[in-house]
């Protein structure tokens, strides 16, 4: 079985449409594809339940219904707004303490703290990672964001000097395949 799912970004210098973010600049016009990292992600089906509901409150976002069923097999990848990635968070922070209705024979204690311990952290590195745009848009100040997300020492040392000088953008990508 193969299961993904990853909430990224991509870093884009506003002036003259580069992608700055991963291992290379890609000078622009670049694919819609091109230059995203992972800011969150998950690789277990533990977690199928995940994506479903976090493409519906996109949806909310976009004004686009995504039909995407918990299990369901294919792939997805949509972009989405920054202003949906509140509400993710939230949703995620939400998937941390499971209900007692939601526990059975099949999902035993060890799958519960699996599944709350590794939701918890995915939504805290979405919110650091929420933090640090609060703090590029209010004080144009870099919070680590070039660090984690820009290889290129030059195009780091420049959007370390002004942050709010770049656009960035958000896509989600969702694979699952059952084995055959």
């Amino acid at each position: 079985m193969s299961f993904d799912f990853d909430i990224s970004v991509r870093i884009k210098d506003k002036r003259t449409g580069d992608i700055i973010s991963g291992p290379k600049v890609i000078p622009a016009p670049a694919s819609d594809y091109a230059g995203y990292e992972e800011i969150c992600w998950w690789a277990s089906s533990l977690f199928l339940d995940l994506p479903p509901a976090i493409f519906r409150i996109c949806g909310k976002y976009m004004e686009k219904q995504y039909q995407l069923k918990e299990g369901a097999e294919g792939n997805a990848t949509i972009f989405v707004p920054r202003a949906a990635l509140r509400e993710i968070c939230s949703y995620i922070f939400s998937r941390s303490c499971v209900p007692d209705s939601e526990l059975t024979v099949e999902k035993g204690c060890s799958w519960w703290e699996g599944y709350e311990v590794t939701n918890q952290a995915k939504a805290e590195e979405l919110k650091d990672f929420l933090w640090s745009l609060e703090k590029i848009e209010n004080e144009n100040l870099d919070t680590g964001i070039a660090e984690k997300f820009i290889t290129d020492l030059k195009k780091r040392e420049e959007f370390k000097s002004n942050p709010q000088g770049y656009k960035f953008e958000f896509m989600l990508d969702y694979h699952y395949c059952r084995p055959r």
